[in-house]
């Protein structure tokens, strides 16, 4: 679910989009400014400076502060990335490392693309 800046919840699994509550929208509104807080905070970690370098657009986790997200290079699937451990991971292409592993499969994956 996504609050749009005209106020309205946005569910994109049930195509339905509804104004919230006061109290919900108030709720929402409070937990977009800590993931935001926290996304900055981790911003200038090695590993998410080495993912824009390689142009990977990594977006903040849902779930965590320090956990992001981006599309795997080449693919249609994502990877983890943790600014706790300053690491990578993808399940699919079974790859993982630092930034320096990072830099290196992204430029695999793109040269096979």
């Amino acid at each position: 679910m996504v609050l749009d800046r005209g106020g309205y919840l946005i569910c994109e699994t049930a195509r339905c989009f509804k104004r919230p509550s006061r109290r919900l929208s108030a709720k929402l509104e409070q937990r977009l400014r800590a993931r935001e807080a926290a996304a900055s905070a981790h911003a200038d970690a090695p590993i998410l400076i080495a993912a824009r370098k390689c142009r990977l657009n990594p977006e903040p986790s849902a779930t965590s502060s320090w956990g992001w997200s981006v599309r795997c290079p080449g693919t249609n699937h994502s990877l983890m990335i943790s600014t706790k451990d300053n690491t990578f991971g993808c399940g699919y292409c079974k790859r993982q490392g630092g930034p320096e592993e990072l830099r290196a499969f992204a430029a695999e994956r793109k040269a096979k693309s």
